[in-house]
């Protein structure tokens, strides 16, 4: 059964929700992570031990993502391109998309370049997000628009656009190339239209529940699919294959999303989007019940039944990611297991203190 009809979320839209302090006498659990350390990226919590064929393909991968900047290495762009690279990372897109190209039966050159493509196309989403929302921290670094400028930043997410697509043209097939490049696009084109909604002013009524899932998956899922199903286009993979890894990081993306969220409230923070997790896992409100006993239910719920809906996402990621590919499953294991831990603690932590209104 999907989630979405077990837990029956819905909206609540009346005046009253949107000026009651939602939060009220509890206690507040501790931030998991420095909010500059953990958006946007649900990478791994602790990188899988690399075989050794994996390992020298990641090498060839790191030196073509630097080739494909270009040659101007003095220029500001440039530069700020390779310090966002140097900041590390656990390349959790290159190695999916070098796994899952090995699986399907894609070339060398196909896993390599795909791999250095989808990892410059997701740090140049980091990039231009820190920009976005002004963190000023990046895998324990500064991020790129705080070490240098907005301006530089700017610039150097478009270049690093711009290298993943040149990365493409490194395979030798035109066609899986082009295949390559319009997987590439679509994604890209997806993340950054769900971006979008996020920056956008306020929309003047709520969004609905089908408008916060799509949302919701796009913001994540893209770049968490980019790389599985760049790989597998290289090789012979089926419809029904390409379908589950879809559905595979769907599910990892929207529960990163409402997790994110959760992460959200343990850190007190009361800037909230339409498209916040809140505001779209609270029960039906109950007319009979009043004061506190109303607002301790429905933080006690809310949060409960969001919790559930990231956990049983999870679930069913799980599932796809084992029955698709065991190495697969492995590869965004710690992933899967490091989202579980954070909601698991929100589910531990019930109920919290905050005073926020909508």
């Amino acid at each position: 059964m999907d989630i979405m009809a077990a837990v029956q979320i819905t909206n609540r839209t009346s005046e009253t929700a949107s000026t009651t302090p939602l939060f009220t006498n509890a206690v507040r659990p501790q931030p998991l992570l420095p909010r500059g350390d953990r958006r946007p990226d649900p990478g791994p919590v602790s990188a899988s031990p690399l075989s050794p064929k994996l390992a020298q393909e990641l090498d060839q991968v790191k030196d073509l993502m630097i080739h494909s900047l270009g040659q101007a290495h003095e220029l500001p762009a440039t530069q700020a391109s390779r310090y966002q690279i140097d900041t590390g990372g656990g390349l959790l897109r290159a190695r999916l998309a070098l796994i899952s190209g090995d699986h399907f039966g894609a070339s060398a050159d196909y896993r390599i370049a795909s791999a250095a493509a989808c990892e410059l196309m997701h740090n140049a989403s980091l990039v231009h997000d820190d920009l976005c929302d002004g963190d000023i921290l990046r895998r324990g670094k500064a991020t790129v628009w705080h070490h240098f400028n907005r301006q530089v930043a700017l610039c150097a997410g478009d270049l690093l656009m711009c290298a993943a697509f040149m990365a493409t043209t490194e395979v030798a097939s035109p066609r899986h190339s082009q295949q390559l490049s319009r997987c590439l696009a679509r994604h890209t084109r997806t993340v950054i239209t769900g971006q979008s909604l996020e920056v956008a002013p306020e929309p003047a009524t709520r969004p609905s529940l089908g408008s916060y899932l799509k949302a919701t998956r796009a913001k994540t899922a893209p770049f968490i699919l980019l790389p599985l199903e760049a790989g597998a286009l290289g090789g012979d993979a089926t419809p029904g294959q390409l379908s589950g890894l879809t559905r595979a990081a769907d599910a990892i993306g929207l529960a990163y999303q409402v997790v994110d969220d959760l992460d959200d409230l343990a850190e007190g923070n009361g800037e909230f989007h339409p498209y916040h997790a809140w505001l779209h896992h609270q029960p039906p409100a109950d007319s009979s019940a009043s004061g506190s006993l109303v607002s301790d239910h429905l933080q006690s719920a809310t949060l409960h039944r969001a919790t559930r809906h990231a956990l049983a996402a999870l679930g069913r990621a799980q599932q796809q990611l084992t029955a698709l590919s065991p190495l697969l499953y492995q590869a965004l294991k710690p992933t899967i297991q490091g989202l579980q831990q954070r909601a698991n603690h929100h589910l531990e932590a019930l109920p919290y203190v905050l005073s926020i209104r909508f």
